[in-house]
């Protein structure tokens, strides 16, 4: 299956979409497609449901995902980091839903598209802590009407073990060869799946996640630039220098003044 590995700095996103075409892709976030209006195919590790008007959809992080439809829709999308909402880490960690998808049926027996409406609202005009509570609400209730199994393995379960072997470990001194034999998988195959899947090389992801990291130590430490780069798992001060204005466009003392 080509797909393509969706970059997101973004922390939450929680936005109204005209359509929901969508190129096969993978992200470390989970996704969350509600359908207000028309039809939608979509595509999770290459097996296809169909959405109608008032059904949900929630994409599990690191599962290879398309929509596919005829134009004539719309649709509300909540992506979330699922490590942001501990008190839902249980539901997250080792497990996926038996079915993605939640029927309208389901939805509006618990009047689930008015806490919709009133959290989507909320979102896109109170604070950090009034977005993080209104979406809280929108995935305990969701969540609550699925029924989760232990994850499958295979070849995307072996895509999903490298994503989260990095994120577990990109503040360590990580290398490719170090990553491939814990994951007991050859260095020539996970260096397929970064250049030829994900499109990028195995130091630009690794460095990704540090630079991620960095950026919110920034914004809300008081740690020094040379003590974030250590933190965040950088060599020296002059690589992290070099991989930040790669990634961010400026240099870090100038995104922590901004």
């Amino acid at each position: 299956m080509d797909f393509f590995y969706e970059r997101r700095e973004d922390g939450i996103s929680f936005v109204k979409m005209p359509v929901l075409s969508f190129d096969p892709h993978i992200h470390m976030q989970a996704e969350i497609a509600f359908l207000l209006e028309g039809s939608s195919d979509c595509y999770i590790d290459g097996e296809k449901f169909l959405l109608n008007e008032g059904d949900a959809v929630i994409v599990y992080p690191n599962k290879i995902h398309s929509y596919k439809d005829d134009g004539k829709v719309s649709g509300c999308v909540l992506i979330v980091e699922p490590s942001d909402f501990p008190e839902l880490k249980a539901m997250f960690r080792k497990k996926e839903p038996v079915c993605p998808v939640v029927k309208k049926e389901q939805l509006e027996n618990i009047g689930f598209y008015e806490t919709l409406d009133f959290a989507y609202r909320e979102f896109n005009s109170g604070s950090d802590a009034v977005k993080r509570g209104s979406v809280l609400v929108v995935l305990g209730r969701l969540l609550s009407l699925l029924e989760l199994k232990d994850e499958h393995g295979g070849d995307n379960g072996i895509i999903r073990d490298i994503l989260n072997y990095c994120k577990e470990n990109y503040r360590e001194k990580i290398t490719l060869s170090d990553t491939a034999k814990a994951l007991h998988i050859s260095n020539g195959y996970l260096s397929h799946i970064f250049s030829g899947r994900f499109r990028m090389s195995f130091t630009d992801y690794i460095n990704m996640l540090r630079i991620k990291d960095a950026c919110a130590l920034l914004k809300n430490s008081d740690a020094s630039v040379t003590e974030i780069s250590g933190i965040c798992g950088f060599a020296s001060l002059r690589t992290f220098n070099r991989a930040f204005l790669k990634h961010v466009g400026i240099t870090p003392g100038k995104y922590r003044r901004i």
